[in-house]
Order: C-alpha cells, then structure tokens, then sequence
C-alpha cells in the first residue's frame, strides 16, 4: 500500500531547498514495522501508561535496549519558552551534513535558516499538543543531500510540562535527492 502523507511543507532558499512530509501515526505502523522508529514510537507509548506522554525519568531507553540503542536516540531540551532557545542535547553530528557540533547549541545556530524555521515549528507543536510526529524530510542543505523518515516523541517532566523531545531517524540512503521536489509557483 502506498501511503499519502497528511501534510507537504515546501521551502526553498538560495542553494538550500526541503520537502516536509507529515504522515499520520496509522502509517507509522504500516511503513516503519520493525524499524527503530516503530521501536521507539511502541516503547513510549507503553511507558506513557495513558498519560499524554511518559517523563523523561521514564523514557530510560538506555536500560531497556542497551547503550548501542541509545547512541540511536536524540534529545531536544525545551525547557525554554522561546523555540529558538531549544538546545540540541544529542544530534547525530555529521553523518549526513554540515552540523558537526551542533551537541549543546541552540536551534537558532543551526546554519540554514529553512532547516532551523522548520525546526522551531515542529518542536513547538510537538510541545504543546503533546503528540508525536512522523515525518519524512527530503532536503539539501548547506549543500548536503538527505532523505529521512524521523519520529519526534514529547517528554514531560513530572507536572506533565513537556520538557524534552526524542527522536530517531532512518535514513533513506537509496533515495537521496540531487533535487528536492518543489512544485514551481505561478502567479496569477
């Protein structure tokens, strides 16, 4: 079955150019079974016990799964208001770009000002409609091609105030973009 995402975003700025797609949590289940992304997205949602979402105390998944299954898993902190200010804790570094040592720095550092907008917006709904987010992002950016399906899971601290995000990604290397797929704009 072919899957049809709920949402396209589009954006371009000079050399960098995105295509968001967000897909509903059913097709999660359908497109990703057996992945690290239904992994993660199952294990919150059993720590959650009904909850909107589980706490970061809970959401241990380093003792669960091991070390090697953490190193997979990375961490927004959102304790700020301003989503600008939300810090990378753990970001994969420079597997796919040009963020090496990103770690610890705010969203606003980010170097493409399309990536970072996009960002902002998907941790500040994710906040605050405490829900997760099943996406696929296709994008060049600081001249680096990549093509990924993420899952962006809310964690709450213990008055249930979402406080951190996780997330994991699989990269879809066989489908790298030369370009992103934009629909041209005309005027009328």
């Amino acid at each position: 079955m072919i899957i049809q995402p709920r949402a396209k975003f589009y954006d371009r700025q000079g050399d960098d150019e995105q295509c968001r797609s967000l897909y509903s949590l059913n097709d999660l289940a359908e497109n990703e079974d057996g992945s690290i992304l239904d992994t993660l997205f199952y294990f919150w949602d059993s720590v959650r016990g009904g909850k909107a979402a589980p706490t970061v105390a809970e959401f241990n998944i380093e003792t669960v799964f091991g070390a090697a299954f953490g190193q997979k898993v990375f961490t927004i902190d959102k304790q700020y208001e301003n989503p600008e200010n939300f810090l990378s804790l753990k970001h994969p570094n420079g597997s796919r770009g040009p963020v090496i040592g990103f770690e610890g720095s705010p969203i606003e550092s980010h170097p493409s000002r399309i990536h970072r907008d996009a960002l902002k917006s998907e941790y500040e709904t994710s906040k605050s409609w405490i829900t997760p987010f099943y996406h696929e992002i296709n994008q060049i950016i600081c001249g680096y091609p990549r093509h990924y399906m993420r899952i962006l899971l809310p964690l709450a601290d213990q008055d249930g105030n979402v406080v951190k995000l996780a997330y994991a990604i699989r990269w879809k290397p066989d489908l790298l973009p030369r370009s992103v797929p934009i629909p041209e704009t005309t005027d009328s």
